[in-house]
């Protein structure tokens, strides 16, 4: 099996079995029906042992499993695909190779249209394995937070293909629409905590077999009546009891509810530890998964597997999960948390120890993790200005908003390309207003740093919103502003030469924009010139279209998204450049509107997936060019098309957008009709637009 990226193996290895793991019959009954069902969810709080019973089960089975378990900074449809898809290629060793490639890549983002292509992708993958696939995702509690994540798993329950059985195991029930449906149609499978708490008899076995403690009867039910069967808490006595306390003492503990009782018991378990090893506990605990390794160099032990093997034969809630791979108990772990965090400076010490090493090992989203730990501004914005660019770049949008949104402006203003990065992620969620916001800001504060380099950035990205809006005169000014920035600088200076490339082209798509394809060719020349290896496929694409070869742009357009179904990921919003959008232009101007009517759907679709209202706009603007050249055609359909597009656009405020509908609806009446908002927009934008700029408006859309 070909090694992937940032994968940690024991994260998709099932949880290894102590020697005095019960083997538990009632449970493992339920757990067989898991074949029966598509989706088994196992939801419980902490402490009630369910990764151990999943684990137990199916090894006792001896049931090929393929095993996930979530962790904190997985929460995000990239990293959580990556794992899920390594989990099964443990079984299946060539399972999902376009898919990882592509994830290496860096070719899938966060965006919702990346959610339904990655998912469509796995689960046809997941089609062609002909066997029963089980496939566990553990500790699903900790990335269910992640939109994209939460909706990526909603969509597949819906289309598993009938041999895979998917197994969630948390702390939390999802709060999914489908699950209602699942439990009516008996499709889905509930375990809950009833199932997995110990019963009186299961103790009884459990202490006298196992641990080798004979209980009596009434000692039995003392333990089943404080503990009300929790795996964690009667696990806890039983350390306790190893310790030399007795029963009764341990049982008088007067707490109202479990959560006292862990506490109180885990106290009593960390209290009795040298001061050595309570030292390690806690200095460890603020890791999820580590390794051996990162407490030699982090902390200056020497060989510190053998301390750290030492505490798991203690019992004390840390397991080795591979060789010298360790991983707390999730409950003990938020023990360990609270007790550390009572010592502010300390807890702070150490987070801030832990980004400092993942910033050398290049580790950033580590780095950012334990920074957000201690809500380090300052750390975060460092970070973010060095690597933002990489988020941006892997799709990785909604993490960009959310670390930026909670920085103060000052250190917006210190790290300035911050201003750029938030700028592109609004962008590319169509929020326009936002965007050029934040460019302006990064550019004034470039201007007065003497960064050129953000200048021309800044610059670029307020460009590429009159690119993405289609309003080319506005876009010209600014593309020509930041290439003249980017060629006083010296051929040396990092990037300069990919800027330039990008620029080159950037222009060329805006002369498209302005119905000018042939003198657009100019900057196409150009960007050969600098990178023989030159290409553009979209932009290819537009230029064919608007110089009438509309074949050869179908051709290319088919091709380019065959390639990208091939690799498997796609680029980030492309606004009214979709491919479907376009190929429905094609298909109407050539005689096919059931193909026009279908692309346009699907182009819609994509607006809404990428949450590109001003795709979606034009994708119902495509659908009434469609609706009109149907053999059963019904002019109202056709004018609601355009209508529903209108609206959108009145919001957007994109002036070529309402041009094209202007222009589209006076063709479609026929006649004045002074009563319809469209007409009366047409009027007013045949006073508002120039003779050339109504020339302009329908080219810029292809």
């Amino acid at each position: 099996m070909r090694p992937a990226k940032s994968i940690l193996f024991t994260k998709i290895t099932p949880p290894q079995l102590k020697k005095n793991t019960l083997q538990r019959q009632s449970l493992n009954k339920r757990l067989k029906q898991v074949f029966e069902y598509p989706l088994t969810i196992v939801q419980s709080g902490p402490g009630y042992g369910k990764s151990t019973a999943l684990s137990s089960f199916f090894r006792m089975e001896r049931i090929a499993v393929c095993w996930y378990s979530c962790g904190e900074r997985e929460d995000d449809l990239v990293p959580f695909f990556q794992y899920l898809v390594q989990a099964i290629r443990t079984e299946y060793p060539n399972f999902g190779e376009q898919i990882i490639d592509s994830l290496i890549e860096g070719n899938y983002g966060s965006d919702e249209q990346d959610l339904y292509v990655l998912s469509d992708t796995f689960l046809n993958e997941l089609m062609m394995v002909s066997d029963e696939v089980v496939v566990v995702i553990d500790d699903y509690h900790l990335v269910e937070h992640s939109v994209s994540v939460s909706k990526s798993l909603e969509y597949m329950i819906r289309h598993l293909p009938q041999q895979v059985h998917l197994v969630l195991s948390g702390r939390t029930k999802p709060q999914w629409e489908a699950l209602t449906s699942m439990k009516v149609k008996a499709e889905l499978l509930e375990i809950g905590e009833s199932d997995l708490a110990f019963s009186a008899e299961e103790i009884e076995v459990l202490f006298a077999d196992y641990y080798e403690l004979a209980l009596g009867e009434a000692e039995v039910q003392a333990i089943y009546k404080k503990t009300e069967g929790w795996v964690m808490a009667v696990q806890m006595i039983w350390q306790q009891l190893t310790l030399g306390r007795k029963l009764e003492l341990i049982l008088e503990h007067d707490g109202h509810s479990m959560d006292d009782l862990f506490r109180y018991l885990a106290m009593e378990v960390f209290s009795k530890q040298s001061e050595e090893i309570r030292d390690a506990l806690l200095r460890t605990c603020i890791f999820d998964d580590f390794h051996a390794s990162l407490c030699d160099k982090l902390y200056g032990w020497h060989e510190s597997h053998v301390l750290l093997d030492r505490i798991c034969s203690l019992r004390l809630f840390l397991f080795q999960t591979g060789e010298h791979q360790y991983r707390y108990h999730a409950m003990f772990r938020e023990f360990l948390v609270q007790r550390l965090k009572s010592e502010d400076n300390r807890f702070r010490f150490l987070h801030e120890g832990a980004a400092r090493y993942y910033i050398e090992y290049q580790q950033p989203e580590s780095a950012l993790y334990h920074y957000q730990m201690i809500s380090d501004q300052q750390g975060i914005a460092a970070v973010l200005h060095h690597h933002g660019k990489m988020l941006v770049k892997t799709g990785r949008l909604s993490k960009l908003l959310e670390l930026t949104n909670t920085l103060a402006y000052s250190l917006m203003d210190h790290y300035v390309w911050l201003w750029v990065y938030q700028g592109e992620a609004y962008r590319y969620r169509c929020l326009y207003d936002k965007a050029q916001t934040c460019y302006e800001r990064a550019k004034q504060l470039a201007r007065t740093n003497g960064d050129i380099q953000i200048q021309a950035a800044a610059l670029e990205g307020q460009a590429r919103v009159f690119l993405d809006t289609i309003q080319p005169r506005k876009a010209d000014a600014l593309l020509k502003e930041s290439l003249e920035l980017i060629e006083s600088l010296d051929e040396s200076t990092t990037d300069v030469k990919e800027d330039r490339l990008r620029l080159y082209s950037l222009l060329a798509e805006n002369l498209v924009n302005s119905g000018r394809a042939a003198d657009a060719e100019h900057w196409v020349v150009r960007c050969r010139e600098l990178d023989p290896s030159f290409k553009e496929d979209v932009l290819e694409i537009r230029m064919n279209l608007r110089s009438g070869k509309l074949s050869t742009a179908l051709r290319l357009l088919e091709k380019l998204k065959e390639e990208e179904t091939a690799k498997g990921g796609l680029i980030l919003s492309r606004s009214h450049r979709e491919l479907m959008i376009i190929t429905s232009l094609i298909e109407s101007m050539i005689g096919y509107p059931e193909k026009a009517k279908a692309a346009a759907q699907e182009g819609m679709l994509q607006g809404i997936r990428t949450e590109s209202p001003f795709a979606e706009a034009c994708g119902w603007m495509r659908m009434g060019h469609a609706a009109q050249l149907l053999s059963n055609v019904k002019f109202d359909v056709a004018l609601g098309c355009y209508r529903t597009s209108q609206e959108m656009m009145e919001g957007l405020e994109v002036s070529r957008g309402k041009a094209e509908l202007s222009w589209v609806y006076v063709c479609f009446m026929g006649e004045p009709d002074h009563s319809n908002p469209l007409f009366s927009m047409a009027e007013w934008l045949c006073r508002k637009l120039n003779k050339s700029a109504m020339r302009g408006c329908l080219p810029g859309f292809v």
